[in-house]
């Protein structure tokens, strides 16, 4: 455990001293990306290995996603395409996913965590370390005024709030229709973003998100294959008349 946090913090620092000087250069991007991928595999790792059956790690994970968009937007702003930015690529997929997932009320934990008295304070550690940095940066980032980083970020705010109704009320319903609400404002919010600054790959990331939304409330309920099939083709319209609008604007500015 040690040894790993250890190992973290002297890759952490060399990547910042790497991207400080050389933000895009290849060797810092494939640095960026070996260590989100390695410290995401590792934490799941981890939590499966010390905690056995863990309920917080709704908590864990939404943490590290926030974390790393925002650590990405703060120290990584130079790229200019998904490539070129790791951390945020990593942190928003990773984000949007475990959104998804929690969205429905079965992926919600019944009662609270359980740990065994060995794996206690290193996975209460762990279960904090993550939320708090997040949150810190969401915090900091505030000043910034960025929406994207304002509504990506808010993931770990909107789980906390979700996990303490949860435990709360003792209702998964509320885990739910918190994740559904924050999602549905994170589409909204990045499709907004996107008409406004003319960037039609902000425009398909919300649309993208509020479409995975729909079908997942589609599967989630008692509905026929065909009603299905009508969903899936009025979404697909919706893209390809967004994207049309969006060109057509483009070709006029320009």
């Amino acid at each position: 455990g040690r040894s790993e946090m250890l190992m973290m913090a002297l890759s952490a620092t060399v990547l910042l001293g790497i991207v400080t000087k050389w933000p895009s250069c290849v060797r810092a991007v494939l640095f960026g990306w070996m260590l989100a991928i390695t410290i995401s595999v590792g934490l799941g790792i981890s939590l499966h290995e010390t905690f056995g059956r863990h309920e917080t790690w709704t908590l864990v994970f939404s943490g590290l996603a926030g974390t790393l968009f925002l650590a990405g937007s703060r120290w990584w702003e130079a790229g200019t395409t998904w490539w070129q930015r790791p951390l945020q690529t990593v942190g928003a997929v990773e984000g949007v996913v475990l959104g998804l997932v929690l969205s429905f009320k079965d992926t919600w934990p019944s009662s609270s965590w359980n740990v065994t008295p060995h794996g206690q304070i290193w996975a209460s550690m762990v279960a904090a370390v993550w939320p708090v940095a997040a949150v810190t940066l969401w915090v900091l980032a505030c000043r910034r005024r960025d929406e994207r980083e304002l509504l990506m970020g808010a993931l770990p705010l909107a789980t906390i709030v979700s996990y303490a109704l949860v435990n709360l009320t003792g209702a998964r319903e509320a885990g739910m229709l918190v994740m559904n609400l924050y999602l549905f404002a994170l589409g909204v919010g990045t499709l907004t973003s996107g008409v406004r600054s003319q960037r039609l790959g902000l425009v398909n990331a919300g649309m993208l998100v509020l479409a995975a939304v729909i079908l997942c409330r589609f599967f989630d309920a008692d509905l026929g294959f065909v009603t299905r099939g009508v969903a899936f083709i009025v979404l697909g319209i919706g893209f390809l008349v967004t994207n049309l609008v969006m060109l057509r604007r483009k070709g006029a500015a320009q």
